[in-house]
């Protein structure tokens, strides 16, 4: 236990941050999730947000960040080019 009075501040300072921290992170992995799994352009924006506030209050990093949004952007870049794959494609010559 802390003995000092700027100790004991700074542990309930702590506490309140981790409880915050918590919820912030079980929302990000939960929005990511449901973005992985059904990328909506509305879901993929507020994963965007979340992934950027994340980065901003320092719950993940910076470069974390970006790979996290690369990966979603590219798993829907994926799942579009799968329902056009049905369609043809084919190049006519001039």
């Amino acid at each position: 236990m802390p003995l000092t009075k700027s100790a004991i501040k700074k542990m309930k300072q702590d506490a309140k941050k981790r409880a915050i921290n918590r919820v912030l992170n079980a929302e990000l992995k939960q929005l990511t999730k449901e973005a992985y799994e059904n990328p909506s352009s509305e879901l993929v924006n507020k994963t965007y947000s979340l992934i950027d506030k994340a980065a901003k209050r320092g719950l993940i990093h910076k470069n974390t960040a970006n790979r996290k949004k690369s990966l979603l952007s590219k798993k829907i870049a994926a799942k579009t080019t799968s329902t056009v794959k049905g369609k043809s494609k084919a190049k006519s010559k001039s």
